[in-house]
């Protein structure tokens, strides 16, 4: 089975956001690429820009990218309803951070 691994630019261009936002992530440590290839192009499969997608709808939602991590630190842990749905109280009650 083959896995088919997307550029940072093509992954960029799905999302409609920059490299640079990518690549801010993976330093604060919410995304790794699934390889770097030897002449250093980053590559991501499925699996990262599904995790891509996640970061990208908490920030939506007001998170800070320390709160994302300590989420995807969390892991099966936390009760991501539980965290949604107060966050969504917050947004109704324009308490947003």
């Amino acid at each position: 089975m083959t896995v088919n691994l997307i550029t940072i630019s093509e992954l960029a261009n799905i999302f409609e956001i920059n490299q640079h936002t990518i690549r801010h992530y993976e330093e604060k440590g919410l995304l790794a690429p699934a390889e770097v290839s030897e002449n250093g192009y980053r590559k991501y499969g499925l699996t990262e820009a599904y995790k891509l997608s996640f970061v990208l709808f908490l920030r939506e939602l007001g998170l800070s990218l320390s709160e994302i991590n300590e989420l995807l630190e969390s892991g099966s842990k936390i009760d991501y309803t539980k965290v949604l749905m107060e966050r969504k109280l917050k947004i109704q009650e324009g308490n947003i951070d």
